[in-house]
This record gives C-alpha cells, structure tokens and sequence, in this order.
C-alpha cells in the first residue's frame, strides 16, 4: 500500500503510526484536515532531530504554549507539528525557521516579535490565514507563493505601499 487514504478512512482511529512505512507522506495534511483529532506519527526520528537541535528559546515557548515536558516523546511532537493553527504572541524569537516542521498548519499569528525574514514561511503552502503584526519585517516578497492564502494580515509591519 502506497497511501494511507484508506486507514484514515476507519470511523474510530485516531493513532496511526507508520513510522519507516513506504507511503507517500503529502497525504498527511489532507487527512489532518478531515480527521484533525488524529495523531499520524511517521517522521519519528527527523522531529527527534529538529526538536534537539531546536534553540532553547523556540523550546522554552513551545513547551508554554503546548504544555510540553522538559523532552517530549513522539507523539507529543507529531500532536504538536500536525497542528493546524499557530498562534505566537510576544515571543522573544527572531527567525521562524522551527515552523517549517508543522506539515499542517493552515493558520498562523505572529503578533509582537523581532523576527528578521519571512523566507522561512515560503515552504509553508497549506497557508490559509497568516497575520504578521509588529514585526520589524519588510520584505515580503517570500509570501509571494502561497497561492492558497485567503486572508493576510501585515499590520504595524515594515511594509512600505
């Protein structure tokens, strides 16, 4: 079986795990999408390595803002990357790099950081919403790609008209 369509169509499951399976993984977020209460875990050992090497800053706010412990397992980190909303107010953060992981996300915030760049975001093509306000950025250029994006949301931003 080369897609997990069809174990995602069982009415009751709610833990898939198809760690080192054979599959295609961009069917992940379109099961998130009909089954958000899903946990899929099948990236094991690459979030183990993005959460060790993640800087201390970016732990200490996702482990607030998510309730984690101090090394969370992995379906604690696959709970948190399939999130399809992200909310991050007055963090202390200057580059967005660490959101690249969440395959899922469809809505971010960003209200009130330092954050130099939006580059890190162009990857991010699920995007439906985004909102960057009070953030020090002025190119935006890197949004440019996100064609599923509905609604933007850029104030008290650099922007220049």
């Amino acid at each position: 079986m080369k897609s997990i369509q069809e174990l995602a169509g069982l009415p009751n499951l709610t833990y898939l795990n198809v760690n080192g399976a054979d599959f295609d993984p961009t069917s992940v977020p379109d099961i998130l999408i009909r089954k958000p209460e899903m946990n899929i875990l099948f990236r094991t050992e690459e979030l183990q390595s993005w959460w060790n090497e993640m800087d201390d800053q970016w732990k200490d706010i996702l482990r607030s803002q998510f309730s984690l412990s101090e090394n969370p397992d992995t379906e604690k980190l696959h709970q948190l990357t399939g999130r399809a909303e992200l909310t991050l107010r007055s963090v202390p953060v200057s580059d967005l790099i660490p959101l690249s992981a969440f395959v899922n996300l469809r809505s971010l915030e960003v209200f009130d950081a330092p954050i130099a760049s939006v580059a890190p975001l162009s990857a991010m093509r699920l995007l439906t919403k985004l909102k960057l306000s009070q953030v020090p950025v002025t190119d935006f250029l890197p949004l440019s790609g996100l064609s599923l994006l509905e609604e933007l949301d850029l104030s008290n931003t650099g922007i220049e008209a």
